[in-house]
C-alpha cells in the first residue's frame, strides 16, 4: 500500500518522471484502447499527453493490497480520478477509473511496477 501511495505522491509532484521511476525497466502498461506499452520509453510515449498537460490532474488511492508468500510479488487495487479543465476554461471534467498494479521487489529491495492496467469505472 505504501509503495502505491508513494507512487501517487511522486507522480503528483514530478509528473511523467515520477510515473516512470516507479516502473521496472521491463515494466508493462496496458492502456485502454492502445497497444501494450513495454519498457519505460513506450510507457513515456503513452503517458506524456496525460501527465504533461497542466490542466489535467491524475489522483489515486489504493483500496487493497496483497503480497505473495515469497515476498517478491504483490498487487494493489484502487480507484483513480482524472480531472481536466474543459475547453471553455471554466468547467472541470471528471473521469473515474479503477486500476490494478502488479509490483515486483527488485534486487535492491525496492518495489517497482511490473504491470499496470486501468479502466473506466462506470
Amino acid at each position: 500500500m505504501e509503495a502505491d501511495r508513494a507512487f501517487e505522491r511522486d507522480t503528483s509532484e514530478r509528473g511523467i518522471d515520477g510515473w516512470l521511476d516507479a516502473f521496472a525497466d521491463d515494466g508493462l502498461q496496458l492502456p485502454a484502447g492502445q497497444p501494450m506499452a513495454e519498457g519505460r520509453a513506450a510507457i513515456r510515449a503513452v503517458m506524456v499527453p496525460l501527465l504533461t498537460d497542466p490542466t489535467t490532474k491524475l489522483r489515486w488511492e489504493p483500496e487493497t493490497a496483497s503480497v505473495s508468500a515469497s515476498g517478491d510479488l504483490g498487487y494493489t487495487v484502487g480507484y483513480a480520478t482524472v480531472s481536466k479543465v474543459g475547453p471553455s476554461g471554466g468547467e472541470v471534467i471528471f473521469a473515474k477509473l479503477k486500476y490494478l498494479t502488479v509490483w515486483k521487489r527488485q534486487l535492491d529491495g525496492h518495489w517497482r511496477i511490473a504491470a499496470e492496467v486501468g479502466t473506466a469505472d462506470p
